[in-house]
């Protein structure tokens, strides 16, 4: 038997660490790079400001794909899209390896972007295409519960890495992981999509146009955009935080910087408990914003008042530490729910559904960029201002487009 029948004869449907590597790895160029951010900034002769706008680009290339990656997945498969996808992200990360100026970086991290925003359409499609009802439910929170801990070892390996030889090879660092599993999904993993469901035409205005009638979409979408601004502003500012005001070192900041993101999945695990206990997802997600809006006016309140600030030693270390776990920890109760909350509209149009609903959410995470990078002054109060914004949003989407609802599927665990 040839190699190629062998792989062939034995594809299979992803599994859930399938899943979740086809997200965290992506999620993992996402954040290796992080602890780096100061360093890129004073090679490439640019302020803060401009390098942080790097991730301002990422997800403005995100967004304008997402439906694109869509109609891809629901025309020509899943595994097509993936396999795509990834060949890009990785041309991405090859030009971000080698750029001579903060311009082409920029570009690299535009086509990064390109090629990126498929993971998040493609692992919400492929879930629903292999599991359905409860058992979904579990996945989804099994998910936000694994999910983090992969990209969790960004900071730490990126600030390893920039620490012992060059933040450049944090993009080469990249590109092999990605090509290793592109790889292993090429042989091993089969097409989840059912020709027989596979509609013939996708009418994305038409999709589009229903979605927006939908209250309760909207308000998924809102919350899981808050979720994702949280991790995204806690990764734009954490680094400034931490090295330039309280003087960690790349490699020390790393080690920092995974146990924040490791919140997330801390998050995730409590969500889990909570739906095998019979708690539905509105009462879990509604738990998460009241602990949002008492973490974030106490961190704001803290921060006005110098206790966070370099000034106060390991006291200011220690407030913004928990803090700001805490932000992430709440962030990753809210997303899996989020999430499950759409997975059971449309099925025909799957993919084009999940690409709508990520659009928005990234949308979110894009402003909540624009505005840390807007709002960073230097000090540690910039964070705590964003974190506050990100919460009254929350808090908004909650009340008016989920809050009266009795009923759907957030409610049906």
């Amino acid at each position: 038997m040839s190699w190629p029948n062998f792989f062939k004869k034995d594809l299979k449907s992803p599994s859930i660490l399938t899943l979740v590597l086809i997200i965290g790895l992506t999620r993992l160029c996402d954040t290796i790079f992080m602890p780096a951010l100061p360093q890129i900034s004073m090679d490439f002769g640019v302020t803060a400001n401009v390098v942080q706008l790097s991730i301002t680009v990422y997800l403005t290339a995100v967004c304008l794909t997402f439906l694109i990656w869509g109609y891809i997945a629901d025309q020509f498969g899943r595994r097509n899209a993936f396999l795509a996808s990834s060949l890009i992200t990785i041309i991405g990360a090859v030009f971000c390896f080698s750029a001579w100026s903060y311009e082409i970086f920029f570009i690299g991290r535009f086509i990064q972007g390109i090629g990126s925003s498929a993971a998040s359409v493609l692992v919400q499609t492929l879930a629903r295409d292999v599991y359905e009802g409860e058992k979904r439910a579990q996945v989804y929170a099994t998910m936000g519960m694994l999910v983090p801990l992969v990209p969790a070892l960004g900071p730490f390996l990126g600030g390893v890495i920039d620490e012992v030889f060059h933040w450049r090879m944090i993009f080469f660092f990249s590109v092999s992981t990605l090509s290793l599993f592109t790889g292993y999904f090429f042989l091993r993993v089969k097409e989840t999509q059912n020709k027989k469901s596979k509609p013939a035409e996708i009418k994305l205005h038409s999709v589009i146009k229903l979605l927006s009638k939908d209250r309760e979409f909207i308000g998924f979408f809102l919350l899981m955009g808050c979720a994702m601004s949280v991790t995204t502003v806690n990764a734009a500012e954490t680094s400034f935080i931490f090295i330039k005001l309280f003087g960690f070192s790349p490699g020390q900041f790393g080690v920092l910087g995974a146990g924040i993101a490791l919140m997330s999945a801390v998050g995730g695990f409590f969500s889990k408990r909570m739906l095998k206990q019979g708690v539905k997802s509105l009462s879990i997600i509604m738990w998460a914003i009241r602990g949002w809006v008492s973490v974030s006016i106490f961190y704001l309140l803290i921060s006005i008042i110098g206790l966070t600030s370099p000034s106060m030693g390991h006291f200011g270390l220690v407030c913004n530490t928990i803090l700001i776990c805490l932000m992430g920890l709440m962030g990753g109760v809210i997303g899996p729910n989020a999430i499950f909350g759409i997975s059971h509209k449309h099925p025909q149009q799957a993919a084009t559904v999940s690409a709508v609903f990520t659009l928005g959410y990234f949308m979110v995470a894009n402003l909540a960029s624009i505005l840390i990078s807007l709002v960073h002054d230097g000090t540690t109060h910039a964070l705590p201002i964003v974190h506050c914004c990100i919460v009254a949003l929350a808090i908004i989407a909650y009340r008016f487009f989920l809050g009266s609802d009795k009923s759907g599927a957030a409610g049906e665990n």
